[in-house]
Order: structure tokens, then C-alpha cells, then sequence
């Protein structure tokens, strides 16, 4: 895997940045990473990733991940990102940002190049005095961080989003929960695009970090890397369902029957969108 988000920070540290130690926290730093949104007809999660502006060393772009349907939902040209700021102490404030994500009718945000995939990206201009994590697209696993980390079915992964638009208290968190992939393979991910993740999905989760932090768990664990720790493995797309008629217990059946576990979407395909973004905007 490319040098991921310490690295980053490493980086972002040297060129001028203020890195906290809650930056360096993958919990913590994703937590005050991910974000509701809002929009008539449309209420999802989303997720800021942060890269070097080119045209200034010492400033960043912010990228706005969630899935597509959720910005492809929302009946308007904008929408809201409920973003919040430290007022000390520890208490939060939610300050309503309203970005949009349609120009003259066409979207201004940028999908994979292939339209099936449930992964959109757009660029966002976030007021100087939010703070916001500087977690770096490098943190987005690909292939080889699934190897390296062993990762494989019945791991637990943990993942951020707004159940039924509910957020966890003051400041418009995220909450916070946990399930096991349930799917096999994971890899190519290019091939497969999503695995099954048995967690109840809900309205408002669409869109929100999947993620994976992998303890060490014996001195001698040969695949165990350093740099393998820790990784956004993906986004929750939608509910996983089974097409009508598609299993013998349901021949014949018109209904479309829902599992009540998540399909997520391959962060490597998060990463592709993102530099499709970059590369054509």
C-alpha cells in the first residue's frame, strides 16, 4: 500500500500544518471526518478526505466522498453538509453548510466511470476556521492492504453514518457501529466492487466511512505489517438485496427481498473516483 494518512500528516506537519494528536487517532479522526448530509429528498452520510493544493504548499483541497444515489436523490442544487466547530471545552456547535452539486442542472460532482458503482466525489471549499482531520486518500485500501492485513470474512469492521438522519449528540456526530464482513472473496476489488457487511443498514447510513483497525495479535503473526493497521476499507451503499425469483424459496416470487445487512463499496474504487476527480476537473 502507497504511504497512507500518518504519512500525510507527516507531510502536512512539515509544509506549515497544526497535526493534534487527535488527528493521529483513526477513531477520533474520522469521527470528526464524516459529516450529514441534507437535501430535499435526500439524507445520507458523507466523509472529507484532504489533499496538498497544488497551487499552494501550505493550504489543502477537501473532497467530499459519499454514494451517488445520495447526491443523485436530492431534488435542488445544493446540499447540506452539517459541519461543526470546537468552541472549547469540548463543546461543539453545528454550523449548516450548503455546497452545490448542480450547476444549471449538471452535476459538479464526479462519479466512478462506471455508473453501477455507488461512489461520488466533488470538491467542497470548507471556511478556514472549520478544523477539519487531514486524512489523506492514502488511507483508502486497495488490494494489497487486504493481503497484508489478512483480512477475510467475519472480520469486524466499524463504520460512521446517520441511522434514520439521527446523529450521536451536540456537534452532529456520526454514530458509531459494527459489523463482520460477510462475503467472500473481497479481492480483485476491482472485479468484485462491493462485499456484504452484516450490520442492520438504515436510512442515513448511505455514504458513511467503512473502516478496519487490525491489532497485532502475536509477536510471531508473519502477514502482520506496521503500515497495515489501520484503513478505510470502503462506503455503505445501500441495503443487499435478492432480485425476485432468484432462489428456490422464492421461485416464482414478484418481490424483491431485502437482507438486512449493507452492500459496501471497495474503497479502491473510492480512491479511482477520487483521481478521476483530480484529473478531470
Amino acid at each position: 500500500m502507497r504511504a497512507h494518512f500518518l504519512l500525510m500528516s507527516w507531510i502536512l506537519l512539515g509544509a506549515g500544518f497544526q497535526v493534534t494528536a487527535s488527528d493521529l487517532e483513526p477513531h477520533t479522526s474520522l469521527m470528526e471526518s464524516t459529516f450529514k448530509l441534507w437535501g430535499e429528498g435526500s439524507c445520507g452520510t458523507g466523509f472529507i478526505l484532504s489533499v496538498p493544493a497544488e497551487e499552494d504548499s501550505e493550504s489543502v483541497r477537501h473532497i467530499l466522498v459519499t454514494a451517488r444515489h445520495v447526491l443523485e436523490n436530492i431534488q435542488g442544487d445544493s446540499v447540506q453538509i452539517i459541519l461543526r466547530n470546537e468552541r472549547g471545552d469540548g463543546k461543539w456547535e453545528e454550523l449548516p453548510y450548503w455546497v452545490r452539486c448542480r450547476q444549471d442542472g449538471r452535476q459538479v460532482w464526479i462519479g466512478h466511470e462506471d455508473e453501477t458503482v455507488d461512489v461520488a466525489a466533488m470538491r467542497v471549499r470548507v471556511p478556514r476556521h472549520i478544523r477539519i482531520p487531514l486524512v489523506s486518500p492514502d488511507a483508502l485500501a486497495d488490494d494489497q492492504f487486504l493481503r497484508d492485513a489478512g483480512v477475510h470474512p467475519g472480520d469486524e469492521l466499524l463504520c460512521l453514518g446517520y441511522p434514520l438522519c439521527a446523529a450521536s449528540g451536540r456537534g452532529e456526530f456520526a454514530i458509531l457501529r459494527s459489523g463482520r464482513v460477510a462475503s467472500y472473496p473481497l479481492i480483485p476489488t476491482r472485479r468484485m466492487k462491493t462485499f456484504l457487511y452484516d450490520f442492520e443498514i438504515l436510512n442515513g447510513h448511505s455514504g458513511g466511512p467503512v473502516y478496519l483497525i487490525r491489532e497485532k495479535q502475536k509477536e510471531t503473526e508473519p502477514r502482520y505489517r506496521e503500515d497495515a493497521r489501520w484503513a478505510i476499507v470502503g462506503l455503505v451503499s445501500r441495503e443487499a438485496t435478492i432480485p425476485a425469483g432468484r432462489t428456490p424459496v422464492h421461485a416464482g416470487s414478484d418481490t424483491t427481498r431485502q437482507l438486512r445487512m449493507a452492500q459496501v463499496v471497495h474503497a479502491s474504487l473510492i480512491r479511482e473516483t477520487i483521481e478521476r476527480l483530480v484529473t478531470t476537473r
